[in-house]
């Protein structure tokens, strides 16, 4: 079976759930009825965005608040609490995401699947993930989500290194 990526500009990540679901840690891929392309992205499906946080409370502030201020995607925030030990978790509940903690460090990659998994059992339709440094431009989540939703990609990855649309070498 195969599965479209798309690669452009940016340093972020968009996926549709409708096209894969988590499994112990992997991705299990299947082949879906795609939904239709809504003419806008604040329409009724349920899109979030996984934020992985270690200890980021200086900084998970600005970054969450940024998500949700998008005005052209509607997002629900979902943080990710890495064994933080400096309030990292209260901040993205007062800030309106929905946080998963584990009490001890498990490593980046446990937390995005934690984050998926989450994702895929409360609904989501398209999950995007941000680092919680303000490092991804958050504002480029909507170029990967109009590919995704519109069926032009399953995973839409952005990367500083792509140079427009194509796999050009970096």
């Amino acid at each position: 079976m195969w599965m479209t990526v798309a690669f452009i500009s940016t340093a972020a990540v968009f996926v549709s759930l409708t096209m894969a679901t988590l499994h112990h840690q992997r991705w299990v891929w299947r082949l879906p009825a795609l939904p239709a392309p809504a003419d806008s992205l604040t329409s009724a499906v349920r899109c979030s965005v996984i934020v992985a946080a270690r200890d980021e409370a200086a900084r998970l502030d600005a970054t969450v608040r940024h998500l949700l201020a998008q005005r052209h995607i509607a997002l629900e925030v979902i943080v990710v609490d890495d064994g933080s030990t400096d309030g990292t978790a209260a901040i993205a509940r007062g800030k309106g995401a929905d946080v998963l903690s584990f009490g001890e460090n498990r490593g980046l990659r446990a937390g995005i699947a934690a984050g998926y998994g989450y994702a895929s059992e409360n609904g989501y339709e398209f999950v995007g993930r941000v680092d919680a440094d303000g490092q991804h431009p958050v504002d480029e989540l909507e170029k990967l989500l109009r590919l995704v939703r519109a069926g032009d990609a399953d995973v839409a990855v952005g990367s500083r290194f792509a140079i427009g649309d194509g796999y050009e070498a970096f």
